[in-house]
């Protein structure tokens, strides 16, 4: 029982943390340190390569939107 309640408590401080980075507005902030990897496990996982073209739509800080397959150079703004 008290696990679950040590967890809950966890749980709830974090979420906690969370909304106060969002609520801040530092997306750069809350990019590098809530989805530091969500770019890479994102190209992999769409099984994007090079030639392929891609939209990037709202990643936020661009963390994302920047990543790019191996050996792909980035072109554009």
């Amino acid at each position: 029982m008290t696990e679950s309640i040590d967890a809950a408590q966890a749980d709830r401080a974090l979420k906690a943390k969370h909304r106060a980075m969002w609520a801040m507005g530092d997306y750069p902030s809350v990019a590098s340190h809530l989805i530091p990897d969500l770019g890479a496990v994102l190209v992999r996982e769409c099984g994007v390569s090079r030639g392929d073209r891609v939209l990037d739509v709202a990643t936020g800080a661009r963390k994302p939107g920047q990543t790019r397959p191996p050996g792909r150079r980035h072109r554009g703004g």
